[in-house]
């Protein structure tokens, strides 16, 4: 029992000595430590203050209650309709859903939002000058005095960007989330004019198209249904067609009516007057804080090595 007891008594005061050891180690290194830190903070400082400013600006927006919701009438009819290819109206949520996955697609990208914006401003800019509301374009990836992209870039990318890799950025600075009954809508840039604007065509395109596409497809339902009518000499089935043509007729006038189809805007964009990147602060903290780390676990581990070489010999 003594000798346990005398050699924890040993194992304690060995650790003792070497980790007064290792803070005299680290004291006589200093110089090195302070050193080492502060050319990290310096770097993490300089990286900082290299990055452009990124202003998001946020959208708030609620349903639009009144387009295309079902009705009781209409849902004993939704058989018949099946069989002629009549789509019937579906429930606000799934329309939500469907243009909040629309808004995340290539097509809409490429049809919608691509066409009407400057490929320039998604994919070349270095910085935004607020004194003059101008912007400033990498002078690598494009010749703004010219107009012309004159950037050097291998297979697969080419010299003006495709839709594909312009649509990975989208991606980036496009953020669309539903909570309850609330769907939020954000782009970031540079300019926070741009983000403004950008946040709006996307509210804007989506309303549109999906309110054009209804609308085509009711006045095709409308159409099919009012030739049916003149062929059928049944009354039940007649009567049945024309509650079908009274709710279409009817889903028509509110898609006709209302601008804004899936969704309205409770919360308008605004163009922000703070950035919302980079944290330049949190930048410097975290460069001062993993330079200190790295010097003390250089010297650490430079004095495990010598321990264990002096053991070894």
């Amino acid at each position: 029992m003594d000798n346990i007891e005398n050699n924890n008594i040993n194992l304690s005061q060995r650790d003792e000595i070497n980790i007064f050891e290792l803070m005299a180690e680290l004291w006589n290194r200093k110089f090195f430590i302070s050193s080492f830190t502060f050319l990290g903070t310096l770097i993490a400082v300089l990286y900082a203050l290299y990055l452009p400013n990124i202003y998001k600006s946020v959208a708030m927006l609620t349903p639009a209650n009144d387009n295309a919701s079902g009705s009781p009438m209409l849902s004993q009819y939704s058989g018949m309709a099946n069989l002629a290819g009549i789509s019937l109206p579906s429930g606000d949520d799934d329309k939500v859903l469907e243009a909040i996955e629309r808004i995340k697609s290539y097509d809409f990208f490429y049809n919608s939002f691509l066409p009407s914006i400057k490929l320039e401003n998604l994919m070349a800019v270095k910085q935004w000058k607020p004194e003059s509301n101008d912007l400033i374009y990498k002078e690598d990836d494009f010749d703004s005095v010219n107009d012309k992209w004159i950037r050097e870039v291998s297979y697969p990318k080419l010299t003006i960007p495709s839709s594909q890799e312009s649509f990975e950025v989208y991606k980036d600075i496009m953020t669309i989330s539903k909570n309850k009954s609330f769907i939020q809508i954000s782009m970031e840039h540079q300019s926070p004019f741009i983000a403004k604007k950008w946040t709006e065509l996307i509210i804007t395109e989506i309303n549109r198209t999906m309110r054009f596409e209804d609308k085509s497809r009711t006045s095709k339902s409308i159409d099919f249904l009012n030739n049916q009518s003149l062929k059928i000499s049944y009354e039940d089935i007649k009567q049945s067609l024309a509650s079908l043509l009274q709710e279409q007729m009817k889903s028509l006038m509110l898609i006709e009516a209302s601008e804004d189809y899936v969704f309205k805007i409770i919360s308008s964009p605004l163009a922000p007057e703070l950035k919302s990147e980079p944290k330049r602060s949190l930048i410097v903290v975290l460069g001062f804080l993993g330079s200190l780390i790295l010097s003390v676990l250089y010297i650490l581990t430079m004095q495990f090595i010598i321990n264990n070489v002096k053991k070894a010999n």
